[in-house]
């Protein structure tokens, strides 16, 4: 009997048993679910965060209180000229100098609070400017955000210089209309006094002179009066490789235009939507400066990229000198001995007008080359691709 009893006891413990084993059982499975579940959302976490900081345009570094660097991103390899895979888990000071950034890194690593700086950091043939934000973390180390302000700044001189060209084009304008007045009364006077001198020819010579350089004087006003007034764009689509096939032959009909000129495009049409006569009138001024500048060949390549077409314009001739470079498409500044100064900065203007870009790289003695953008759409005007 007893035995029995203890039969049925040790059943009943052992199906206890079995039960709490099932729930511990379900409770395991539940929480390796769970811990999955937890460890799939971290990964999509990190990967996520691997990705900002990958792709963010500013650069982060971080630098713990012994040096080694924890955290460098895409970004700040960019304007450092190192990667992220040299400089993790190494030492600061193994690839920077102490001031690199303008200021004493081990002074700051002892330090707290956060500073604002701005630096310029020059990688090959770049110059990158920086605004330099740094944050001591507690007992943990110095974080530092790069920005790179460099399109920043060129927008800002750009606006500036903008603005000083309104003030000297306003003040050229008026000016030009002080400046036509006597100007009448000279070539008048000028003319009177050539007939009077019919019986001395060798007199009225120098009333042809003057007659001349008043004319000189007239055309100098009126081409500040044209570059003065705001220019009215006609639009409409065109085939840019049909406009410059155009635009060449004027330049070989031109006998003042000593040279060669050799276009090259592909296939398809090459469409942006433009004025046709002005875009031509910017083309040809920067053609007659490259013939100008003892050039005797020229090549033209057309090429589209992205939301715009680009007009790559290649010289032989002096080149021009480094501190020419920044002033070449400011209105008047010229280096020749006749012209007026005004066929590449009304090229320039007539580019912006379509909301494009124009700039210019160049050796002396060996020639320059012009790379000209423009939009292809109306819509694209605003797209920092063709700038």
């Amino acid at each position: 009997m007893k035995a029995l009893e203890r039969s049925e006891e040790l059943a009943s413990a052992f199906a206890l048993f079995s039960q709490e084993t099932a729930k511990l059982e379900a409770l395991y499975q539940n929480l390796q679910e769970e811990f999955q579940t937890i460890h799939a959302k971290l990964e999509h976490s990190l990967s996520t965060v691997e990705s900002i900081l990958t792709h963010i345009s500013e650069g982060l570094i971080f630098i713990a209180l012994d040096g080694r660097i924890s955290l460098f991103n895409h970004a700040a390899a960019k304007v450092t000229g190192l990667s992220p895979q040299e400089v993790l888990s190494t030492s600061f000071w193994d690839h920077f100098p102490d001031t690199f950034f303008g200021f004493s890194m081990q002074q700051m690593t002892k330090l707290k609070g956060s500073r604002l700086s701005f630096l310029s950091l020059k990688q090959e043939d770049k110059t990158y400017e920086l605004e330099l934000s740094l944050s001591c973390v507690p007992s943990k180390g110095i974080f530092l955000l790069l920005r790179d302000i460099t399109e920043k700044r060129r927008l800002e001189q750009a606006a500036k210089r903008n603005d000083r060209l309104k003030e000297l084009g306003e003040m050229a304008a008026s000016l030009a209309h002080e400046i036509r007045n006597p100007l009448g009364g000279i070539q008048g006077f000028a003319a009177l006094l050539h007939r009077e001198l019919e019986d001395r020819p060798h007199l009225q010579k120098k009333t042809e002179a003057i007659q001349e350089g008043v004319a000189a004087l007239n055309q100098l006003v009126i081409s500040v009066l044209n570059y003065s007034r705001p220019l009215e764009a006609h639009f409409s689509m065109n085939n840019l490789s049909t406009l410059l096939e155009e635009l060449l032959e004027l330049v070989k009909a031109d006998a003042s235009l000593d040279g060669v000129c050799e276009l090259f495009y592909p296939q398809k049409p090459l469409l942006v939507h433009c004025d046709a006569h002005l875009l031509k009138r910017a083309l040809l001024n920067v053609i007659q400066n490259a013939f100008q500048a003892s050039s005797k060949s020229i090549k033209i390549e057309l090429q589209e990229k992205e939301n715009c077409v680009i007009i790559t314009l290649v010289d032989k001739g002096e080149g021009i000198s480094r501190d020419h470079l920044e002033t070449i498409f400011t209105p008047f500044f010229t280096t020749k001995n006749h012209g007026t100064g005004l066929g590449l900065s009304e090229a320039q203007k007539i580019i912006q007008t379509h909301g494009g870009t124009i700039s210019v790289t160049s050796e002396v003695g060996k020639g320059s080359t012009f790379i000209i953008k423009v939009p292809t759409h109306v819509s694209n005007r605003d797209d920092t691709s063709c700038r």
